[in-house]
């Protein structure tokens, strides 16, 4: 939290300063603060300077020009007096000399005297006053040490060297001289570069600069280019002379904020493009902003590869115009048909919206030339289109201070085509237009009565002049009183004509009518000043949309991100095509959250699920999930970022059919070859199975328990075994002798016989042995056939993998009656199916269809797995020795193999392996052997214990050998055997 120290600053400890390593330090809301809300106030900044130019035409305490005064008592406006001491310094009235004189020009005045008629920089003038203040004890305690706290850049400044370096090293010198403090000149040095990074550019409230502005709490804000709050230089008070200045700061809230939520500023002008806002607080601040707007941006290409280059060149174009407007006092004809052609250019485009940088920059500058040159009718059309249709996009916020100025300025206009005779542009004048226009002008007058009333404070001078005008509006102005007394049908009546004009203005600029038209549609009623909650953010148009009986949302939130994202190229992607979240859990990408554009919508909507292990054998407690519905994020992948918007759109009120849409914005040859390289590692396996039970999905377990499985462990008729193994790899490695025999490249073979023989192992081992191909052949494992469609999935999707290996498990119960043609049809498909194997298994070979399992050109070759004979179920036995050879428990003979041979004819693998388990499982319940033994069994078993007898050093063995009845593990494996014989004599009497 902030120190008690800092809460002067603080309106209701409403935000607190918090530190961390990536940002520094920064502010933070201390509980929910309402927009418009002012966040802290300085009633008097630490460092404040005029700067140079403005020295000769506004005050040098209350930095008002004579235009902004208010009169005096007998109507005469103020004009500035020099101070006779340093002839730097002027003043607009002795209340604003005796201000400045008692709190520090007395401490400069003869330094800058001795230097007239050279004038110091506002820089160098401000360090001056702020030491002389601290040498003089005018300083409140503790104030220069929390300046020094400040960060200064100082090893970045340094390090980057240069004239910037030099000039600063000599400036510091300068200011040891002037001044005469006795800080040392490193500490000087640091506050020349702390002054340098932390300064706010000191305003009137037209946002006109006047000089520089430094205060150390205002000075811990961050930057962000979409900030959430505002500086103000607001009149205040001088507590000793009364004299008002506009050096007090505020900041205050442009939309609600969140307790904790950080409150940030924007350093640059907004209005700049991403590359000037960029190179701009990089080489002033040292960093680069990433803010949403900025990654928004950072990939947006609004112009087709051919064109850039001239773009570039109608940019820097626009650069020499502003220039030039600035520069010279009144815009002649000749510069003004250059800033037209200029906006024809960007017109003709036909892809930027009037608020495109620089487009807009170019629409502000004519205006001002027009203004300047007193073409009152056409300025007035283009102050009311940054009216409606720049500013409410630029800043949402209907509050904004901008909006608010150049609503003034709107009103300015407004009154003097009034006053000059209106004649609107390429028409006629008429007493209607004239009419309307001064009904326009109660509409300005009275929205800008509502900001102020409603506690937006631009000025003192504003505020008067406005009130006046309205009391005398009141008064004399027979329209004043019409409008009042019918606002709604005025106001509708009034912008409807002026839309009119506006439209016909844009026309004749070469706009294109689509651009017009969006424009028109998406700002109407603009001219209202809009709160947090009417925001046209993406989460407002989700979740009013999700509120709502849907109709398209993929076309709502689409729209939405072209008027909030104007410029910046949108790729719909479906998420089940290419899913870039899921990319990104590999490390392939990044995400980043992205900041919210709207505090009023949540950011995102997201369910918290807990998911518990997926094997409670394997130990853990399960996680805690999300999944997401609506949200927004930063993805980063090779060095670009993009914005991503993921929006799960379903419509209507059933599950089905789910649309979950991810909304890329970024440049768009970057946008498709991300998608590429996403979608390419989505439709190849990692470590998985394609498994299809009605639809596909990529199945790691399988692919886990087909890599356990070996050919070395299948015991089969060794000559079935080697036919089976070569018959598929002398299939996948004689693609080019097939189309040379001109016979088609597929095979079908079906596994048939009892259940529990080895199909499914040998299938697997298949599998396995194909995976280590290179390159390796997938596998797709068909479970379920529901209809049609799943058929034609299945061989859509063996055609596509192809080489593949089609895996049909128990092809009987698969296909069924009224799937058997559309089966039959689709493996027919003699060129569509090339490089398919099909592998169809099945227990029941005479339930299949006699097209199925008779017919060769579908499934060549059959290999039947019986039971297996007397050397396969010794082998199995042995197999079962060797898995238990390690475990010294369980005393397993080489007798017992062939004995346990002899028992199990008849049975399949399944049956002996599971003699095999019971047994095993009998043992670890009971390792003694399960039975009560009676006393001749103990003795039994005391007459067959070992004796040993030393014979010439030799031991010799006097008992009899061990039977097989004396091992636990076969009388437990007998005794299964017989239970299993019995299970199995009872089936076949059940067939028979």
């Amino acid at each position: 939290m902030a120190s008690d120290r800092s809460r002067q600053f603080i309106r209701d400890d409403s935000v607190y300063i918090s530190s961390s390593a990536s940002s520094g330090r920064s502010v933070h809301a201390a509980k929910h603060v309402e927009a418009k809300s002012q966040i802290m106030y300085v009633a008097q900044p630490l460092m404040v300077a005029l700067e140079t130019a403005k020295l000769p035409t506004n005050c040098y305490f209350c930095l008002k020009s004579p235009q902004e005064l208010l009169p005096d008592v007998n109507g005469q406006v103020p004009t500035l007096k020099k101070c006779t001491g340093c002839q730097v310094a002027r003043f607009c009235n002795k209340r604003c000399q005796k201000s400045a004189w008692a709190q520090y020009h007395r401490l400069e005045c003869k330094v800058y005297g001795r230097l007239f008629p050279n004038i110091l920089p506002s820089n160098v003038r401000a360090i001056i006053r702020l030491l002389m203040q601290n040498e003089a004890g005018l300083l409140p305690v503790g104030e220069l040490d929390e300046l020094l706290s400040l960060e200064s850049h100082w090893d970045k400044l340094q390090g980057a060297g240069g004239e910037r370096w030099e000039n600063l090293l000599l400036i510091t010198q300068a200011i040891k001289s002037y001044s005469g403090s006795d800080l040392a000149v490193q500490r000087i040095l640091r506050v020349l570069c702390i002054l340098t990074i932390n300064t706010f550019t000191l305003t009137n409230p037209f946002f006109e600069s006047l000089g520089l502005a430094l205060h150390p709490r205002t000075s811990m804000f961050n930057h962000s280019c979409a900030p959430n709050a505002y500086v103000r230089f607001d009149v205040s008070q001088s507590e000793s002379s009364g004299a008002s200045n506009y050096q007090s700061i505020s900041v205050h809230a442009l939309r609600p904020l969140d307790k904790d939520e950080e409150i940030t500023l924007s350093y640059v002008d907004g209005k700049n493009s991403f590359e000037a806002r960029q190179q701009e607080l990089k080489e002033r601040y040292f960093f680069t902003c990433a803010c949403t707007r900025c990654m928004s941006e950072q990939n947006a290409t609004v112009l087709p590869p051919e064109t850039t280059e001239n773009a570039k060149t109608m940019e820097n174009h626009v650069t020499q115009l502003m220039s030039k407007i600035q520069q010279l006092p009144v815009v002649d004809s000749e510069l003004l048909h250059e800033i037209r052609t200029a906006m024809a250019a960007f017109a003709e485009l036909g892809c930027w919206p009037l608020y495109h940088y620089p487009w807009f920059q170019l629409r502000h500058g004519l205006t001002e030339g027009l203004i300047n040159s007193g073409k009152w009718s056409e300025a007035l059309l283009q102050s009311a289109i940054i009216t409606r249709y720049i500013h409410p996009v630029l800043y949402e916020q209907g509050h904004h201070p901008i909006r608010l100025t150049e609503m003034w300025t709107l009103w300015n206009v407004c009154c003097s085509c009034l006053e000059s005779g209106y004649e609107p542009v390429d028409q006629a004048r008429d007493n209607k237009s004239f009419q309307m226009l001064n009904i326009f002008r109660c509409v300005v007058l009275d929205d800008l009565n509502k900001a102020l009333t409603n506690g937006i404070r631009v000025n003192g001078a504003i505020e008067h002049i406005v009130d006046v005008s309205q009391r005398r509006a009141s008064i004399e102005d027979r329209t004043w009183g019409e409008y009042r007394r019918n606002k709604t049908l005025a106001r509708k009546t009034v912008w409807a004509w002026l839309e009119s004009q506006i439209k016909a203005q844009l026309k004749n600029e070469g706009v294109p009518r689509t651009l017009i038209e969006q424009h028109s549609d998406n700002n109407k009623g603009s001219h209202k000043a809009c709160d947090a909650k009417s925001s046209n953010s993406v989460a407002q148009r989700f979740f009013e949309n999700a509120g709502a009986q849907r109709v398209n949302t993929d076309a709502h939130i689409f729209s939405r991100l072209k008027i909030q994202h104007s410029g910046i190229h949108i790729t719909v992607v479906p998420e089940w095509n290419s899913n870039l979240k899921a990319y990104a859990a590999t490390g392939n990408a990044s995400i980043e959250s992205a900041q919210s554009d709207s505090n009023y919508w949540p950011d995102s909507l997201k369910w918290t699920l807990f998911m518990p292990p997926l094997k409670r054998l394997d130990g853990g407690n399960g996680v805690v999930a999300e999944e997401a519905f609506f949200e927004s994020y930063l993805y980063k992948w090779q060095n670009m970022t993009f914005l991503v918007y993921l929006v799960d759109g379903r419509d209507g009120t059933e599950a089905w059919p789910q649309t979950r849409n991810q909304y890329i914005l970024g440049d768009k040859s970057a946008v498709e070859t991300l998608i590429a390289t996403v979608g390419r590692w989505q439709a190849s396996l990692h470590d998985e199975v394609w498994v299809f039970e009605g639809y596909w999905y990529k199945d790691s377990q399988l692919y886990e328990s087909v890599m356990k499985s070996r050919w070395e462990d299948v015991i089969l008729d060794e000559g079935m075994k080697k036919d089976l193994v070569e018959l598929v790899d002398r299939f996948f490695s004689s693609r080019e002798q097939y189309h040379r025999l001109r016979v088609p490249w597929k095979r079908g073979v079906i596994f048939y016989g009892p259940p529990g023989n080895g199909k499914t192992l040998s299938i697997k081992a298949t599998m396995r042995t194909l995976y280590k191909r290179i390159p390796s052949i997938p596998t797709l494992y068909v479970k379920l056939l529901l209809n049609q469609f799943s058929i034609e999935s299945v061989f859509t999707m063996a055609r596509r993998e192809a080489p593949c290996y089609l895996v049909f498990e128990d092809l009987d119960s698969l296909v069924t009656d009224e799937l058997r043609s559309f089966f039959l049809n689709a493996v027919d498909g003699v060129s569509e199916n090339e490089g398919v194997f099909m592998i169809g298994s099945t227990n029941h070979i005479d339930r299949l269809d006699p097209g199925i399992a008779k017919r060769p050109s579908r499934f060549d070759r059959k290999f039947l797995f019986p039971n297996p004979n007397f050397d396969e179920r010794v082998q199995y036995c042995q197999y079962w020795q060797k898995k238990l050879s390690d475990n010294k428990d369980v005393e397993f003979p080489d007798a017992i193999c062939p004995a346990a041979a002899k028992l199990t004819d008849g049975f399949s693998f399944a049956y002996i392996q599971e003699a095999f388990v019971t047994a095993l499982l009998s043992i670890a319940r009971d390792p003694d052997g399960g039975e009560r033994m009676d006393t001749n069994e103990v003795d039994d078993l005391q007459d067959a214990w070992d004796m040993i007898d030393l014979v010439d050093g030799q031991m010799i063995k006097t008992s009899k050998e061990k039977g097989l009845d004396d091992y636990v593990l076969w009388r437990n494996l007998k005794h299964q055997i017989e239970l299993l014989r019995k299970e199995i004599d009872d089936d076949d009497d059940s067939r028979d």
